[in-house]
């Protein structure tokens, strides 16, 4: 074999270490309603971070890979308050306004202090 072709054929065509399709099958793990949601951070560099971190490091499944990528994008969005969209470290509670008007003590949000005296004074 001609060492030319083969170092060329090396050089041009990355390695096949099974991460591309194990990356896709990650993807494909993922529930319909966290794809619809967050396809715009699917495949920005927050997200390519993470699959590489699981794929080297952690040794997991496409599906463990995708559950744990949902919960930790979940987390991770828990600091932000959804409604004024600034950071706090607010914990989950109980959403004063779908409590009072809708009369739904199961909803739970994270919404920051300054948004749960908004919504208490609507209400």
């Amino acid at each position: 074999m001609d060492w030319k072709i083969s170092l060329d054929r090396y050089l041009t065509s990355p390695p096949d270490d099974g991460f591309d399709d194990w990356a896709e099958s990650v993807m494909e793990s993922h529930t319909d309603l966290f794809y619809d949601a967050n396809s715009h951070w699917l495949s920005g560099a927050q997200y390519d971070k993470w699959l590489v971190k699981c794929f080297d490091e952690k040794n997991l499944s496409p599906k463990e890979t995708a559950q744990l990528i949902e919960r930790a994008h979940r987390l991770y969005q828990l600091k932000k308050c959804p409604t004024c969209n600034k950071e706090h470290e607010l914990p989950l509670h109980n959403c004063p306004y779908a409590e009072e008007i809708n009369n739904d003590s199961e909803k739970m949000c994270n919404c920051c202090q300054n948004c749960i005296q908004e919504c208490m004074n609507d209400i």
